[in-house]
C-alpha cells in the first residue's frame, strides 16, 4: 500500500528531505501501472468532455467571474474538511477512542491531500486509516472507524435531498437525480445489517477472513451501543453534503449562471457518488463528465459546467494543501527523532 510505505519511510533513519523525496518517487514507481491507468482515465474523460468547448466562450466565462464568490468557495472548502473531521471524531469516540479533535483534523487534512492529488476520495479514506495514530483503538479499530464514517457520509448524501423534496422546491424534485439521491440512504444501514447477519451465520468458522468479519461485527456492536454519536455523524454528513451543493452554487454565482441552490442540492449527490469511485486520479474526469451531464438538466452550457467542475476540483486541491505540509512535518519530525535515538 503506497501510503503505508510512505509512512514507514519516515520512521526509519534518513539523511535529508532529498532522501525522503527519492523514497516517494520509488513508491509511485512501484504502482506505476495503476497510476498511469488512473491518469489515462482522467485525461481521456476530460478530453471527451472538453473536445467541443468554445475557447472564446471559456475566456468570457473566466473574465466575468466574481473573485468574491471564488473566495467564499475556498472558505466553504475549509469548513467542509472541518465537518469531515468532526463526524469522524464522533465515530472514533463511539468506538471508545480517546484521540483529540485536533488529531482528527490533522489526519483528515492529510487524507484529503492524498485524495485530491492522486488517490481520490476512496484513497483519502485509506490514507486516514493508515496515517491515524492507533492508540487505544489499534489499527484495526481505526480502519473500522473510517469505514463507519463512510457509511454515515453515504447516508448523508441522500438525506440532504429530503428538505428539497418535502417542499418540492426544485425543478428536479421528482426526477432521476432525486431517486438516485434517496436510494443511497438505506445502503449503509443494509451493509451494517449484513455484517451482523454474516457474523452470526459464520460464527463457528475460523480463518483470517472470518476473524476480520468478527472484529468488524464487534466494532459495529460498540457503535450500536453509542448510537447517538453515529446519528450525530449522519447529521453532520447531511450538513456536509448540503455544503457541497453550496460550494457548487457559489461557483455558479461566480459565473452568474442563475441556477438555484435547491437544484444543486439534488444534482450533487449523484455526482459525488460517481466521484468516489476509485477509477481516476483524484476524481478528475469523472467529476467533469458527471457535472456537465447533471448541469445540462437545468440548462447550463457545457463550457460553463466544465469550468465550474474544474474550479471545484482545483479549490478542493488548494484547501487540502495544508495536509501535505502536516504530513511532511510529521515525516521530518520522525526522521529527526530517529537520528537522535541512533546517536544516543
Amino acid at each position: 500500500m503506497p501510503i503505508d510505505v510512505l509512512t514507514s519511510a519516515a520512521m526509519r533513519p534518513a539523511l535529508s528531505v532529498r532522501a525522503l523525496a527519492v523514497r516517494v518517487a520509488a513508491v509511485f514507481g512501484g504502482r506505476r501501472t495503476a497510476i498511469v491507468l488512473k491518469l489515462g482515465v482522467s485525461l481521456g474523460l476530460i478530453a471527451l468532455v472538453g473536445h467541443s468547448i468554445d475557447r472564446n466562450s471559456l475566456a468570457e466565462s473566466l473574465a466575468r467571474q466574481s473573485p468574491v464568490w471564488l473566495g467564499v468557495t475556498v472558505l466553504l472548502g475549509l469548513l467542509q474538511i472541518g465537518l469531515l473531521s468532526l463526524r469522524w471524531q464522533m465515530i472514533l469516540r463511539a468506538l471508545g477512542a480517546g484521540s483529540s479533535l485536533v488529531s482528527a483534523v490533522a489526519v483528515t487534512f492529510m487524507g484529503c491531500f492524498f485524495g485530491s492529488f492522486m488517490f481520490g476520495p476512496t484513497g483519502g479514506d485509506v490514507a486516514r486509516a493508515v496515517l491515524a495514530p492507533p492508540r487505544s483503538l489499534g489499527r484495526t479499530g481505526i480502519v473500522h472507524s473510517v469505514l463507519f464514517e463512510r457509511f454515515a457520509s453515504t447516508a448523508g448524501l441522500g438525506l440532504a435531498a429530503v428538505p428539497v423534496v418535502a417542499f418540492s422546491a426544485a425543478t428536479l424534485a421528482h426526477g432521476l437525480p432525486l431517486i438516485v439521491a434517496l436510494a443511497t440512504v438505506p445502503l449503509p444501514f443494509a451493509a451494517m445489517a449484513a455484517i451482523g447477519w454474516l457474523a452470526r451465520i459464520f460464527g463457528e468458522r475460523s480463518g483470517t477472513a472470518f476473524r476480520a468479519l468478527y472484529e468488524l461485527d464487534d466494532s459495529l456492536r460498540r457503535l450500536y451501543r453509542r448510537w447517538p454519536r453515529f446519528a450525530i455523524a449522519v447529521a453532520i454528513a447531511t450538513l456536509g453534503q448540503l455544503l457541497v451543493a453550496v460550494e457548487a452554487w457559489s461557483l455558479a454565482q461566480s459565473q452568474h449562471l442563475g441556477v438555484p441552490l435547491v437544484d444543486f442540492a439534488l444534482l450533487m449527490p449523484p455526482v459525488m457518488l460517481l466521484v468516489v469511485l476509485p477509477i481516476s486520479a483524484g476524481g478528475w474526469g469523472v467529476r467533469e463528465g458527471a457535472l456537465v451531464a447533471a448541469l445540462a438538466l437545468v440548462g447550463v452550457d457545457r463550457t460553463s459546467a466544465l469550468l465550474l467542475s474544474v474550479e471545484l476540483g482545483l479549490i478542493g486541491t488548494l484547501v487540502a494543501l495544508p495536509g501535505g505540509a502536516i504530513w511532511l512535518h510529521r515525516c521530518l519530525s520522525r526522521e529527526s527523532s530517529s537520528r537522535s535515538n541512533s546517536v544516543a
